[in-house]
């Protein structure tokens, strides 16, 4: 049986070298990241099966951010992630995305068996909790825990800029016909072209979800330019400008969207997505006025 790879990340040598020996004593097959930017780099080029992350790794890129990386990346849909830690507040805010957490200092047999527990079979990769069963994309919850780290990235650097596009799809053939019942199928196939459409238009790093019943959010983050979330609306506006086909059928698209940008105004991440709902809801009223 081939060696599991494992990628350490842990900014203390001594530490790091000890996490490598007690793995490869078990079998795995483990590289180090001193840095979150070696980190980063490794992992462009690199599909660990597992990720040893310590949080704090002294540098302005955080574990947590490293984290948040992985579990929006496709590539890493396999990859289990443990999460080492001295500070049991920290590791509470990252539960919810690592596979497993260490609470630091930690024990070698603990690690051996915490490793070899993650990585078979029976253990499904926690990416799969923040996937839409309908769409792909990732749902809601893992949407609203981006944007709450979007938010306070903000906070710690003033020339971060993210921002949160709505977009609402209309389709006309289904309006027309309220009384008949369109297919499971029909619908899922819909929501599945407008989502492949809708990522062509994106970075792997941008997030998008299905927010309701035809309406999509993305957040774009590390915007150069705060004007850039309009170069990105209409790209998206024009994805969409091909009608859909579902086996002899076809539906055309009406969008509507809206796009805002962080600014130091707000003091909660929630009030961005406000603004952009507020937004879409009026461009919403002027289009149906005519």
């Amino acid at each position: 049986m081939p060696a599991i790879n494992v990628l350490i990340i842990e900014n203390e040598p001594d530490i790091a070298g000890f996490f490598k020996a007690t793995l490869e004593l078990d079998g795995f097959h483990c590289d180090l990241a001193l840095s979150a930017r070696e980190a980063l780099l490794y992992l462009t080029t690199n599909i660990p099966e597992l990720i040893l992350l310590d949080l704090h790794l002294g540098g302005e890129i955080n574990g947590q951010d490293i984290l948040y990386q992985v579990r929006i990346n496709p590539l890493f849909q396999n990859t289990r992630v443990i999460v080492a830690t001295a500070h049991p507040q920290v590791a509470n805010l990252v539960s919810h995305l690592a596979d497993l957490v260490l609470l630091k200092p930690v024990d070698a047999q603990q690690l051996r068996q915490l490793a070899e527990r993650i990585t078979s079979q029976e253990f499904p990769p926690r990416r799969q909790a923040f996937i839409d069963p309908v769409t792909g994309l990732y749902n809601q919850a893992f949407f609203n825990l981006r944007l709450e780290h979007a938010f306070e990235r903000s906070r710690r650097r003033p020339d971060f800029f993210y921002g949160v596009i709505l977009l609402r799809v209309e389709i006309p053939a289904l309006a027309a016909a309220p009384e008949v019942d369109t297919a499971e199928d029909i619908i899922a196939s819909l929501y599945q072209q407008i989502a492949q459409k809708l990522l062509t238009g994106l970075r792997t790093t941008d997030t998008l979800t299905r927010l309701s019943i035809w309406k999509f959010a993305v957040l774009l983050e590390e915007l150069k330019h705060p004007e850039d979330i309009e170069v990105v609306e209409r790209r998206l506006q024009q994805a969409l400008r091909e009608p859909l086909r579902v086996g002899e059928q076809t539906y055309a698209l009406q969008v509507v969207s809206s796009g805002k940008v962080n600014s130091a105004r707000q003091s909660r991440a929630q009030e961005l997505l406000d603004a952009a709902e507020a937004s879409l809801a009026a461009l919403e009223r002027s289009v149906a006025s005519g």
